[in-house]
């Protein structure tokens, strides 16, 4: 009896250890690589913006490749205290890589006399710059970054990521600091332009930047998930790991004593900050549930906080059409439904070749009612073919509308589609800027004529089938014609029998 009873136990605990690592092993963990990087903002006259960047990677290293496989990461950009090194916050960057966050931490204004709002737009423009990173060939990180960027900082640094968060970049969806400092411009009054999540926080024996000026910035947040931590014990210094400038500061004000370790502090830190992150950039509705649970359960911190339980079960936008046309701009309609919950944004992203798509346009939840129809205005193209689609449901599992294709340009782009070799059609997509008739011609090699009509299309993108099961095996070309004879377009098409 009691050797079968231990058995049992035994099995058990076997089932839940397996059941632990199993969970365990759900999470990827990477590496941490580093490269030395420097980015040029074109609208400020070139300006140079040295960057400690760092990312995940399968063997830790200085300009190791990025972590095998086909992930894409989100990206971080964080700011640094005042005088203090980029080196100074190697303990957080270490944390981001590790779950999956490429990290940058610029090495600008770290004189005496810095420019808070050089710092702020340096913030801003590596959200922007990182990102297109994903596009570049020649970029080691080709296709492996997400469209969506957080801004964070800490003391100084922390005030300008207020500023860069307020400056209206579509590329950022959230922010964080930590015992952010009061900026010139005011990252107070910046606080009140920023309508995504927001995350601050503040350490309760802080008198270099008192605890008040984070409730400032935090009253001014309109969005409806904003949070701030008020750390029990914390002192400024401990997230750049009490670096000697910002110790001696402490030490000169009288305030570098705290109940609390680094190690601590961090783990206090992170345990809300990555739940944060995974839900803001990542998509990942489970972990806003676990971002919300943790603010409500933390211990040795006070927490102020308003953001909702998300609810996993529903999307939060609905489209029922997205159309658009071309007369001098682009003309983009919308109608879609909002449950009016949450601060789900509606995204619209664009392309020039229907492939590599950025954030263009995003939406906020005020302009929301329960049924929204609305026009979006683009005069900005310079292809003669521009490339929409809709980002929904952002904070569970991204999904995107159909891409809608809108011709800007004179004249009509048609390419070849499956299947080609063919036995019975020539299948066309043709992507037109007007209503026109255009003609059509099938020729063989040898130049002789075997079809030649004519076709009235439409403008926008349309698919065209031609039956060609009268002809004979062999290569043939369709030629397609605008009626005034403006342009034409040949495709080479393969007739199998």
């Amino acid at each position: 009896m009691t050797f079968h009873h231990t058995k049992t136990k035994l099995f058990s605990l076997i089932c839940i250890l397996f059941f632990m690592v199993s969970t365990i092993s759900a999470q990827t963990y990477y590496q941490r690589g580093y490269r030395s990087v420097t980015f040029n903002d074109p609208s400020r006259s070139g300006r140079a913006i040295s960057t400690d960047l760092y990312y995940p990677a399968s063997t830790a290293g200085t300009n190791v490749p990025v972590a095998t496989g086909t992930v894409r990461f989100p990206v971080v950009v964080f700011g640094h205290g005042f005088t203090l090194p980029a080196s100074a916050y190697a303990r957080l960057a270490d944390t981001l890589t590790r779950y999956g966050y490429i990290a940058a931490f610029p090495n600008t204004e770290t004189g005496l006399a810095p420019s808070h709002d050089n710092f702020g737009k340096d913030l801003s423009f590596l959200c922007t710059a990182i990102l297109q990173l994903d596009i570049d060939a020649s970029s080691f990180l080709y296709r492996r970054v997400t469209s969506k960027a957080a801004v964070g900082g800490h003391s100084m640094g922390g005030g300008c990521s207020m500023l860069a968060a307020g400056s209206g970049n579509s590329n950022i969806f959230s922010v964080f600091n930590f015992a952010a400092a009061e900026t010139n411009p005011s990252a107070t009054t910046a606080a009140a332009s920023i309508n995504f999540p927001s995350l601050l926080f503040s350490g309760s024996n802080d008198c270099i930047v008192p605890p008040a000026t984070q409730q400032s910035m935090y009253n001014n947040i309109p969005n409806s998930c904003k949070t701030r931590v008020n750390i029990t014990g914390a002192t400024h210094c401990q997230v750049a790991d009490n670096a000697f400038n910002c110790v001696f500061g402490q030490i000169s004000s009288g305030c570098n004593s705290s109940p609390i370790n680094v190690n601590t502090y961090y783990n206090k830190a992170t345990e809300v900050l990555i739940p944060f992150l995974d839900y803001t950039l990542n998509g990942v509705c489970q972990r806003g549930i676990d971002y919300v649970n943790k603010l409500n359960t933390l211990t040795g911190a006070i927490v102020t906080s308003n953001c909702p339980l998300p609810n996993c079960s529903i999307l939060p936008v609905q489209i029922k059409k997205f159309s658009g046309s071309f007369n001098q701009y682009v003309t983009l309609r919308i109608d879609a439904a909002y449950d009016g919950m949450g601060d789900e944004n509606l995204i619209i992203e664009k392309s020039k070749d229907g492939e590599h798509f950025n954030t263009w346009k995003t939406i906020q939840p005020q302009s929301y009612s329960e049924q929204i129809q609305l026009e979006i205005k683009d005069i900005d193209f310079n292809t003669p073919v521009s490339y929409y689609r809709l980002l929904l449901n952002k904070q569970t599992t991204p999904t995107y509308t159909d891409i809608l294709a809108i011709r800007t340009a004179p004249g009509f782009q048609a390419v070849a589609i499956a299947e080609n070799p063919t036995n019975r059609t020539f299948r066309i997509q043709l992507i037109s800027a007007v209503k026109e008739t255009l003609q059509f011609r099938i020729i063989s090699t040898d130049g002789k004529i075997w079809q030649q009509f004519s076709q009235s299309v439409n403008s926008g993108v349309q698919l065209l089938e031609i039956p060609v099961h009268l002809l004979g095996a062999g290569i043939y070309i369709l030629e397609i014609q605008a009626a005034r004879g403006s342009q034409s377009t040949h495709l080479r098409y393969i007739k199998t029998h």
